[in-house]
């Protein structure tokens, strides 16, 4: 189950050459107009997975395209809530953004505007006209999740990203925070788990347990210090769940992740994990990009290394 894995405190040698900083969304819109920065083409983690295992039509390509009709409603609460989106890198193929801990990646049940929904506005407003907007959706991060999220802004890179997904060559890199260190300072976790859709929960089963999914995780403990321990997460496949439940396997949940056994909810209601880092190559260059969030400002990730994240992504 558990397999020696050595930590590396920040993303390997082409990662960092190939690291994108985030800008203010005006400074991205004037450089991305004069520079042209890609040629120009008109127009989650493993749930799309999931989906494309069971056979669901819509998620066959690993990415959804996600083009159902919007209401008047949702479009204004999208645009009321432009102001708080964090764009991290946007050309004509690609659009990454910062989520924030609470909303949700897509339309769900709740109602609540969603990143899909405001990122469309976003798109709208960045072309200076009104009408339907793709978005393919690349990955998708629970609601009380924040970091990186990238969409395909043309179905070319949807399915070329698709196929990256597929392959298994995209880099993903996620930190948690949890109230106690594990045993060993790093390793493996490759495990079996099923979803309950009931309960939207997931659980670690044996591997002949029908409905079970292999799950892989790399992990090591980045730092010790108030509020915990740091750790950081390398997901190798893309399961429902699938680090809120190594977390739990290693000894304990994460910060504010009572539906796996935290003690309590955070003031906020997020869950301390967050999307750091997601490479790719690009759709249509082929160059390898890398794109990184800092953690969120509060008093769960005031760990040095988390303060160094921030000032070296421009954020104080």
């Amino acid at each position: 189950m558990l397999a020696n894995y050595y930590c590396g405190r920040q993303a390997d040698a082409r990662c960092r050459r190939a690291s994108v900083r985030a800008f203010p969304v005006d400074y991205q819109r004037t450089q991305l107009r004069n520079e042209g920065q890609m040629n120009s083409e008109s127009t989650e983690n493993g749930k799309q997975t999931e989906a494309r295992e069971k056979g669901d039509p819509k998620s066959s390509s690993g990415v959804s395209g996600q083009q159902s009709v919007e209401s008047e409603a949702s479009c204004t609460a999208a645009r009321e809530a432009l102001a708080g989106l964090r764009v991290v890198y946007s050309d004509n193929h690609l659009l990454v953004l910062d989520k924030s801990a609470g909303m949700p990646t897509v339309p769900d049940e709740s109602g609540d505007v969603s990143l899909l929904e405001v990122a469309k506005e976003w798109v709208r407003a960045d072309k200076g006209k009104p009408g339907r907007v793709f978005l393919g959706v690349v990955h998708r991060l629970d609601r009380p999740v924040s970091g990186i999220v990238v969409f395909a802004r043309t179905s070319k890179a949807a399915r070329r990203l698709s196929e990256q997904v597929r392959e298994q060559t995209v880099e993903k890199v996620y930190w948690g925070v949890v109230p106690e260190r594990p045993a060993t300072a790093g390793g493996t976790l490759d495990v079996w788990m099923r979803k309950d859709h009931r309960k939207n929960r997931s659980h670690i089963v044996g591997e002949g347990s029908g409905g079970a999914k292999r799950a892989v995780t790399e992990w090591c403990v980045l730092e010790d210090a108030y509020p915990g321990s740091l750790l950081e997460f390398r997901p190798k496949s893309g399961r429902s769940h699938q680090l809120r439940v190594a977390a739990r396997e290693l000894g304990a949940a994460l910060h504010g992740d009572v539906k796996y056994g935290a003690v309590e909810p955070l003031p906020d209601r997020s869950v301390a994990l967050h999307s750091r880092l997601y490479a790719l190559e690009h759709p249509t260059s082929g160059e390898r990009v890398c794109f990184k969030a800092p953690p969120p400002d509060s008093g769960w990730w005031e760990f040095p290394v988390c303060s160094t994240a921030r000032a070296e992504d421009g954020v104080a």
